[in-house]
């Protein structure tokens, strides 16, 4: 378990009108997308989206879904080979996650 305050992090990459957001905890180095529903497309397009923040930044970032429930195994399956871990609350006031890959598992 861990305690942390999330930076609100947006880029705008060159050439594109829209802004790209997520959130950063600077304490761990790491971003957090963060997802209520778990539908696979939503999981899809957060781990594309942290994907695509982590190339902006100067120290590569860990990267981790916050979701609303421990993830069955086949998510957590998905997030270990996307290299990302699974964030979610456990009661009022912790949350439990999944390790993150060695990267050389996942290279």
């Amino acid at each position: 378990m861990h305690a942390t305050d999330l930076v609100h992090y947006r880029v705008r990459p060159a050439g594109t009108l829209t802004e790209i957001s997520t959130h950063h905890d600077p304490a761990r180095n790491e971003l957090v997308a963060i997802r209520p529903p778990l539908a696979r497309t939503v999981i899809w397009a957060a781990l594309g989206e942290l994907q695509d923040v982590t190339r902006f930044m100067d120290q590569r970032p860990d990267r981790a879904l916050l979701i609303p429930s421990a993830p069955d195994h086949d998510l957590a399956e998905l997030l270990h080979h996307a290299g990302a871990a699974a964030i979610w609350p456990v009661d009022r006031h912790g949350f439990a996650r999944t390790q993150l890959p060695n990267c050389d598992e996942h290279h």
